[in-house]
């Protein structure tokens, strides 16, 4: 062989091999925006159930003290006794009070400031002549029969509109 010819080698286009496309992507792992979308729905989800589930508890709640009210109106049709009706009014319009912000102040609250915080409180609002009979009503000697089914109907509106 000539020196200036390099020896023959082997075809090297031959030797190359053809392009070959990376694999396609797996999907797991997702890429971030997956897991901020999935975080974003998990959140989403959870919230909308704790708002489900306190709307559940709330109807509840007052749904158990519309059946105690039904019940107390029932005992008062069949004993005549206005007196203590007025006071089993008054004590369920006490707990269902707890339901409003401030649950402490509002449990130590005496009768007078109980029915002027539910009648001044913005969402709750009353006629405030509805919730007044209750100041006066376990303390009278009797209670005619009107006034006390306005007074259980001024109950059962209070324990209906309490609910946001």
């Amino acid at each position: 062989m000539s020196p200036m010819h390099p020896p023959l080698e082997p075809d090297l286009l031959g030797q190359l091999r053809d392009i070959h496309p990376p694999p396609p992507p797996t999907w797991w792992p997702p890429a971030p925006g997956w897991w901020m979308l999935a975080a974003l729905a998990a959140g989403l989800v959870l919230w909308g159930a704790a708002i489900w589930w306190r709307h559940r508890h709330r109807r509840r709640a007052t749904r158990a003290a519309i059946r105690h009210l039904d019940r107390l109106w029932r005992e008062y049709c069949r004993q005549g006794d206005a007196r203590r009706l007025a006071v089993e009014l008054l004590a369920l319009a006490r707990r269902a009070a707890l339901a409003l912000p401030g649950r402490r102040e509002v449990a130590a609250l005496p009768t007078e400031h109980l029915v002027a915080r539910i009648d001044q409180h913005g969402r709750y609002r009353l006629a405030p002549a509805r919730l007044s009979p209750l100041l006066y009503a376990p303390h009278a000697a009797t209670l005619a029969p009107a006034e006390a089914q306005a007074l259980r109907d001024a109950v059962r509106a209070w324990i209906r509109r309490r609910q946001p």
